[in-house]
């Protein structure tokens, strides 16, 4: 059974830069005060992952009634490439390690090194802001919200 209920969110996009960047309204200006009180887990840092959602509905359990949660949609996951006092920078990126062969791994005797490559991987973003899509793939939007995986 599902249930519609209002739900605040704290973070959200605020700014859509391209098709490949976006800003969020959190940034690392509470930090210092989390590495005071030993809170250094919740501090928040460049590579730190997050979602950008679309709310869904809360579940019930028919039987017990109980509140399962909310089955939000995930629009993309992003990574915090940069960040400011009060916003961060967010894309999407790729990362792929791969061994490179050498003369003598070749033969056998010995392993390639290993190379990380990164991409920065192309969002799906309303570049206007105004255009309809479908639900199930609407663009992210400013105003949408965000949390942290």
């Amino acid at each position: 059974m599902e249930e519609t209920k209002t739900r605040e969110f704290k973070l959200h996009v605020v700014r859509i830069i391209d098709k490949s960047t976006i800003i969020i309204n959190i940034g690392d200006e509470e930090n210092e005060e989390l590495y005071r009180q030993n809170l250094d887990e919740f501090a928040t840092r460049i590579g730190d992952k997050i979602k950008v959602v679309m709310p869904g509905p809360m579940i019930i359990d028919p039987i017990s009634k109980e509140e399962l949660g909310y089955l939000d949609s995930t629009k993309e996951v992003l990574e915090i490439i940069e960040l400011y006092p009060k916003m961060a920078l967010c894309q999407k990126v790729k990362r792929e390690t791969q061994t490179s062969p050498s003369a003598l791994d070749m033969l056998g005797s010995l392993r390639g090194e290993k190379i990380e490559t990164t991409q920065i991987i192309p969002l799906n973003v309303d570049e206007f802001n105004i255009e309809p899509v479908e639900l199930d793939k609407t663009p992210i939007q400013v105003g949408d919200p965000v949390i942290f995986i």
